[in-house]
């Protein structure tokens, strides 16, 4: 069992991830309008970063432990996604851009453990255990 601070931190974490808005209710069905539609998005990637944030505060114990060319890149993209008076589609070019450059450089290594960590998994059951499918509304029409 890791020291109470990271347990504290690991369990702090599982509180906050698990908390989706509007819970267990349709995402997509009541959004019937565009504007509907976008005040979803915009919900959601408010909602990401309030969890974000909350993460970044329990974490926070560990920051002396990162790792400082982490640190120097995050500044990096920092100063491009944040500059003043830079467009948002812009920005929404760079983000993407930033995204596939993270992806590239660590998906070969996490599909190679997700893979192996998989293989060995005992059984077939779902998981978490009790997971259940999800009967969306929109796909019975």
């Amino acid at each position: 069992m890791p020291d109470n601070s990271v347990a504290q931190a690991l369990g702090n974490l599982y509180l906050i991830m698990n908390r989706p808005v509007t819970h267990q209710s349709p995402k997509i069905q009541p959004a019937d309008t565009r504007k509907e539609r976008l005040a979803l998005a915009i919900t959601y990637c408010f909602d990401i970063q309030r969890k974000l944030e909350y993460a970044c505060y329990v974490l926070e114990q560990f920051a002396r432990h990162a790792d400082p060319k982490l640190a120097r890149q995050l500044l990096k993209d920092d100063e491009e996604l944040c500059r003043p008076k830079v467009s948002w589609a812009k920005r929404e070019k760079a983000a993407h851009r930033i995204m596939l450059e993270v992806y590239a450089a660590i998906h070969e290594t996490h599909a190679n453990t997700l893979s192996s960590k998989a293989k060995k998994a005992r059984g077939g059951a779902a998981y978490p255990p009790g997971r259940k499918a999800f009967k969306d509304a929109r796909s019975a029409k």
